[in-house]
């Protein structure tokens, strides 16, 4: 049998071809039978990943002497931490509280001249060191 659809026809089995265009075969097959085999991350909707967060943040136990981050991982001197675009590097530790040399920036989302500017937005003191909860920062790959 065949199906056509917004331009694509499958005669009986064949892996679907865009009419008068090169079509990947790579990302039409992730649509293929309904999106049954499209890759989970695809599937996750922005809500849903921010809920997922969320959750995992409200499951964690703070205390008043380990320095545990966004995610309950234990943070240590020399670890990159994160917040909002800006990634630093953990100087101290004082309980739970981390010393952070703010040096790195999503230059994707900040633009290149716009740091300190938008650092000031997050709290952030651009290239220099800031005392900060370790609970408002996530260690890098966490």
């Amino acid at each position: 049998a065949r199906q056509q659809i917004r331009g694509v026809t499958n005669p009986g089995g064949s892996l679907p071809r865009r009419r008068g265009s090169f079509f990947p075969e790579a990302w039409l097959s992730t649509f293929q039978n309904g999106g049954s085999h499209a890759p989970e991350y695809s599937r996750k909707t922005l809500v849903g990943v921010v809920k997922e967060n969320q959750e995992k943040h409200e499951k964690v136990q703070y205390n008043d002497h380990d320095p545990l981050d966004y995610y309950g991982k234990l943070i240590h001197a020399g670890d990159t931490v994160g917040l909002g675009t800006f990634d630093g590097i953990v100087k101290q530790i004082r309980g739970t509280k981390v010393l952070v040399y703010w040096n790195q920036a999503n230059y994707l989302v900040v633009g290149k001249g716009e740091e300190e500017k938008t650092a000031a937005v997050f709290g952030i003191k651009w290239l220099s060191e800031q005392w900060v909860e370790a609970k408002t920062v996530t260690v890098s790959g966490s």
